[in-house]
């Protein structure tokens, strides 16, 4: 890995796992190791946990019908944001649930039930694999209960969808 001078890989990644996540979007383009240790995934577990644990900034979404992003601690202060599927009409999408700072969202038409996570800070998303309405259900997308959360013991995040 390249280092800033002499600095050790592992105070290296000490001390950019202390930094928040937005700042961290911009040194991706350091360098390619820069990048590659960002990027992974042990590393954004790291920083996360110790982002949770040393600055509870917590944040609520909401949808009006476009979906926005606030913080508890300044309720007046909300952002509206950049998602996939968002539309000025009707939003677009529709929030099922948030852990871990992503956002699990659907967008429903009358022959898919398109499922994506979203993570607000780096505007990046994963679509789910597809999930076809099933033919003898009719059109109406609350005949469906969903629910977005992380399993600890599996380490993953959980998507799920009942009748």
């Amino acid at each position: 890995m390249d280092t800033l001078g002499t600095l050790p890989e592992d105070i290296l990644i000490d001390i950019l796992a202390r930094l928040p996540a937005k700042l961290l979007m911009r040194f991706k383009s350091v360098s390619t190791s820069w990048y590659d240790l960002i990027s992974d995934p042990d590393f954004a577990k790291e920083q996360l946990n110790r982002s949770l644990a040393t600055q509870p900034d917590l944040h609520f979404i909401y949808c009006k019908p476009i979906i926005h992003m606030g913080d508890f601690d300044s309720f007046d202060n909300d952002v509206e944001l950049n998602y996939p599927f968002k539309s000025p009409i009707h939003g677009g999408a529709c929030i099922i649930g948030c852990c871990n700072g992503l956002v699990c969202l659907w967008n429903f038409d009358y022959f898919n039930f398109i499922v994506f996570l979203f993570n607000p800070t780096t505007r990046t998303y994963t679509m789910l694999p597809f999930l076809p309405r099933p033919p003898h259900v009719a059109h109406h997308k609350h005949e469906f209960v969903h629910g977005f959360g992380y399993d600890s013991v599996t380490d993953d995040n959980l998507f799920v969808r009942i009748r």
